[in-house]
């Protein structure tokens, strides 16, 4: 072939593309990359560099042949001598690139950065480019190696590869971004002590909050590691699905499925939104006791009054439970706010039931 490619190379090129597109995040794409690139240029070392050039610093992944010994730092304190560099940060630096597109191979050895840096390695030979990333960050991909520079094939191997690996970095950056947002999700779902599962079409558990997978142990009986529900909560999904909305209608809420234990009482709300379906659970309380919430600092009268307010009692059916007066049950409610620092029955109401659920 004109470019020197072979079969052979189009083949390995294209199941390092394959390769490339498979990661599922930056960590495992930068590794991915860095140790195949190795064998696809039969090169010593290959790299993943991200170069803040402003700050001089650099970060690699690498494979093959370590870099020496504090090479971090030598290679810092050389960066503004590579031959790329001045390159790289130009917005249409879409070749690839060698040392000798830019200095003789004389001037290359006297620089610092292959006396100290490339020569201690034993490779002196770089190859390399840049995809498009962050403005503070140069992400660029080199391979290096001793003996015969790279020619016309290795530049054919990188720019087949180069906007493949551009694509592949940002769905990878995706995945990354995607998984922070799906922890940070977790966590407010936990925050609220609350609990949410996303299931399959076919009905497997494809995510679910720590609190969720618990209450499936705590209340049907299920292991945490199980893929579908439980048979009565998959039942009631299956009760609860309806024909596809169309797609400007809002997502449609099934009956809920509620199950007791104890004193508590799990809620489940299945969410439909066209074939995808979310469980969103909670858990209640159906009965509190004023022990529960010993931590408040309240006296005895007080822990009953605000127990059976956390429960949906209004002041008469307090007083009749207690056999009090309405007005004692109101006078009292103004104490237990002061005390708790709200202002109102729902917020005293919250108080009782953290102070309750951390007892």
């Amino acid at each position: 072939m004109g470019d020197g490619l072979t079969k052979r190379d189009l083949r390995a090129a294209l199941d390092f593309i394959a390769g490339a597109y498979a990661a599922r995040d930056l960590d495992g794409f930068a590794a991915f990359v860095a140790r195949e690139l190795l064998t696809l240029t039969s090169s010593e070392c290959a790299a993943y560099n991200e170069v803040n050039i402003p700050r001089g610093r650099v970060r690699w992944v690498y494979g093959g042949v370590p870099p020496i010994r504090d090479g971090t730092r030598i290679f810092e304190a050389h960066i503004r001598e590579h031959p790329f560099l001045d390159y790289f940060v130009r917005p249409d630096a879409n070749a690839t690139v060698t040392i000798a597109d830019f200095i003789s191979d004389c001037e290359w050895r006297r620089r610092g950065m292959y006396t100290e840096f490339y020569r201690p390695m034993g490779v002196e030979h770089v190859i390399g480019a840049k995809i498009p990333s962050p403005a503070e960050l140069t992400v660029a991909f080199v391979a290096v190696r001793s003996g015969k520079d790279y020619g016309a094939r290795d530049r054919a191997v990188f720019d087949l590869i180069r906007p493949h690996l551009l694509h592949a970095y940002e769905i990878a950056a995706a995945h990354a971004d995607h998984g922070r947002d799906l922890a940070l999700l977790h966590r407010g779902i936990d925050a609220l002590r609350g609990g949410a599962i996303v299931l399959a079409p076919d009905g497997r558990v494809l995510i679910a909050t720590a609190r969720a997978r618990q209450w499936l142990v705590d209340y049907f009986g299920a292991r945490a590691t199980d893929a579908y529900l439980p048979d009565l909560l998959a039942r009631w999904v299956a009760q609860g699905e309806l024909p596809a909305a169309a797609a400007d209608t809002p997502p449609t809420l099934c009956r809920p499925f509620v199950v007791e234990r104890g004193s508590r009482r799990l809620v489940a709300h299945l969410l439909d939104d066209r074939g995808r379906r979310l469980i969103v659970m909670e858990e209640r309380r159906t009965a509190l006791r004023p022990k529960d919430l010993a931590s408040l600092g309240l006296t005895r009268r007080e822990a009953e009054i605000l127990a059976w307010l956390a429960l949906g009692k209004t002041d008469g059916e307090i007083a009749s439970i207690l056999d009090i007066s309405p007005r004692t049950v109101s006078h009292t409610l103004g104490r237990i706010y002061r005390k708790l620092g709200v202002e109102s029955r729902v917020a005293a109401a919250a108080r009782a039931l953290r102070a309750a659920g951390s007892a």
